[in-house]
């Protein structure tokens, strides 16, 4: 199973309650999605995803889409390309 979640407070704190009612076990990846554009992390949340990258075989990161926000069910070119990217270059060794 790949878990996905978005990068905010209740984003991480729903993986939190997934892994503890669930295990870990049948988690394959964890992918965060960006909250925001173009900004770190806050420190508090940045621990939390430090936290969970301990605890999940592979833990992946993908950067802000706005389309993702504006257009549900849009594919523009570069979430496309985020898309290829995250499985082509992580999961295909794991196939």
């Amino acid at each position: 199973m790949v878990l996905v979640a978005r990068t905010h407070a209740h984003g991480l704190e729903c993986v939190r309650r997934i892994f503890a009612e669930r295990g870990t076990a049948s988690i394959f990846a964890l992918v965060l999605v960006a909250d925001a554009p173009g900004r770190r992390l806050p420190k508090a949340l940045q621990e939390q995803v430090h936290v969970l990258s301990g605890v999940v075989t592979h833990l992946r990161r993908v950067a802000w889409i706005e389309d993702w926000r504006t257009r549900p069910g849009h594919m523009s070119a570069a979430a496309q390309r985020a898309l290829e990217q995250l499985v082509d270059t992580n999961f295909a060794a794991a196939t």
